[in-house]
């Protein structure tokens, strides 16, 4: 679509320049009753001047929505699977579809966070290239990310155009990290767990493409992150402070 070689790391400025409320922006200072990843979170980042990190996962009739857990408490107090359920239904529980999301959010980057668990990956993906495209979603303001390497290779495959973020926790970092993994998955952003942005991996791994850090909640952490990374995930921190990150 621009051009780029599949291979070619991409480093958009806004990945090092604008701060990502985690879930949207939610926090101590006036935010009673906003819940995460909901629409209102998205309106409130806009408004300070903010991106979002959001997470995707695709409901029954196919359709992205905007949720972090794969099973949700219904109107009835039981709890049923994301994936079992249509779009109607979530909506009821007020969990907004990516596209709504994205009008919100239709100034301010985005990471768009895949909740992928299986190697057995296309149908999630495919549904939300379809949907970024659509809504007019470039490497300008849109980077696609997972803890999954499957999910992210498979962008690497189908939509080489647009940056991608290999998501990072503890769990099977040393694999993850490792170089047969980079090589095969070719991020252009790494967006590591706070506790594992001081490994000297993270630091080699910086040189040659961009390193943010999930999640900073308070000023300490982002204190002391700030020379380690090139930018932060956060929640609950006062505006003037995720800003100078």
């Amino acid at each position: 679509m621009w051009g780029l070689r599949s291979r070619e790391v991409m480093r958009p400025a806004w990945i090092r320049d604008v701060p990502l409320a985690h879930r949207g922006l939610v926090g101590p200072d006036g935010a009673r009753g906003v819940e995460e990843n909901s629409l209102d979170a998205f309106t409130r980042s806009v408004a300070a001047g903010f991106g979002c990190e959001l997470d995707v996962r695709l409901t029954a009739d196919g359709v992205p929505v905007v949720v972090h857990d794969a099973a949700v408490v219904t109107e009835d107090g039981a709890r049923s699977r994301v994936a079992r359920m249509t779009s109607g239904q979530l909506a009821s529980l007020g969990i907004p579809t990516l596209r709504d999301a994205l009008e919100v959010l239709r100034e301010r980057p985005v990471m768009v966070e895949l909740k992928q668990a299986s190697p057995r990956v296309g149908r999630l993906e495919s549904t939300v290239l379809s949907l970024l495209v659509a809504c007019g979603r470039t490497r300008d303001d849109v980077v696609v990310a997972s803890f999954n390497p499957w999910t992210v290779a498979w962008f690497a495959r189908n939509a080489p155009e647009l940056p991608r973020a290999l998501t990072v926790s503890r769990v099977a970092a040393r694999t993850v990290l490792s170089a047969p993994v980079i090589r095969w998955v070719r991020p252009d952003v790494l967006s590591i767990a706070i506790d594992l942005v001081e490994r000297r991996r993270v630091g080699r791994l910086r040189r040659d493409r961009s390193v943010l850090c999930w999640t900073v909640r308070v000023h300490e952490d982002l204190e002391r992150v700030r020379p380690l990374v090139d930018n932060v995930i956060f929640e609950g921190l006062l505006h003037a402070r995720a800003s100078a990150a």
